[in-house]
C-alpha cells in the first residue's frame, strides 16, 4: 500500500506511516470481522442438521477461519516482536516468509534504487535497514504504551555499498563455487554411469549362463 501511494511525479507518499496503517487496520477489521460472523452462521447452520447431515470439512474449515481471523484482529493491535527482531537471521537461513518481507520492504522503501546499484549493496546494510523499516511499521499497529524500542527511521537513514575489490572477490568465489558445482555433478553423473554399465554388463553375463 506504500509503495502504491507514491506520487509518480515527486517520488512522495501521500500518506503519513500513521494514515496507512489506520487505513489498514480499518480494513483487517472489517474483513476479519465479517469472516468471523459468516464463519459462525456456518457452524450454527451445520449444527442445526441432523449428525448424518452435516458436512464435517464445513465445520472444520469454519473454525479455521475464525482462528486465522482472529490471529489478524491481534497483529493490528499487538504485532509480535519476535518476527522482526529475527527477521535478519530468517532471511538469511532462507526463511519463505522473512525473504517476502524483504522484497516487499525493497520494493517499499528503496524503488528508487535500480537492480545494478542494489546489486552493489552490502547485504548487512539492506537487512539492518529492512529490519529497521520493519520494526517501524510493527510499531504502528502496537498501543502506544507497548512499542519494540529500538527501532527508527532515522536508523535507516543510508545504505552501505561495496567495493570494486569486494565486487570481484564476490565474483571469483562465485565463479569458484560454479567450477565446483560443476565438477561435483560430472563425477555424480560418471559414478552413475559406470553403475548401470556394471548392472547391465552383470545382467548380460547372468543370461549367458542361463
Amino acid at each position: 500500500m506504500y509503495s502504491s501511494s507514491i506520487d509518480k511525479k515527486t517520488g512522495v507518499c501521500k500518506y503519513s506511516y500513521e494514515e496507512l496503517a489506520d487505513i489498514v487496520k480499518s480494513l483487517v477489521k472489517h474483513y476479519a470481522n465479517e469472516l468471523i460472523a459468516k464463519s459462525n452462521k456456518t457452524i450454527e447452520d451445520e449444527n442445526a442438521l441432523p449428525e448424518k447431515d452435516r458436512v464435517k470439512d464445513r465445520i472444520e474449515v469454519s473454525y479455521k477461519n475464525i482462528k486465522f481471523a482472529e490471529k489478524a484482529l491481534d497483529a493490528i493491535t499487538c504485532a509480535p516482536s519476535e518476527f522482526v527482531d529475527n527477521l535478519k537471521q530468517k532471511y538469511l537461513e532462507k526463511d519463505n516468509f522473512a525473504v517476502k518481507t524483504i522484497i516487499c520492504l525493497k520494493k517499499a522503501f528503496y524503488s528508487d534504487v535500480d537492480s545494478e546499484e542494489m546489486s552493489r549493496v552490502k547485504i548487512d546494510s539492506l537487512l539492518d535497514n529492512c529490519t529497521q523499516y520493519a520494526g517501524v511499521i510493527s510499531n504502528l499497529f502496537r498501543d502506544p504504551g507497548n512499542q519494540i524500542s529500538g527501532y527508527s527511521i532515522t536508523n535507516a537513514d543510508h545504505l552501505e555499498f561495496k567495493t570494486h575489490e569486494e565486487i570481484s572477490e564476490e565474483k571469483l568465489a562465485a565463479e569458484k563455487a560454479a567450477a565446483e558445482a560443476a565438477e561435483k555433478k560430472a563425477k555424480e553423473d560418471e559414478a552413475k554411469k559406470q553403475a548401470g554399465l556394471k548392472k547391465a554388463a552383470e545382467k548380460m553375463k547372468k543370461q549367458a549362463k542361463k
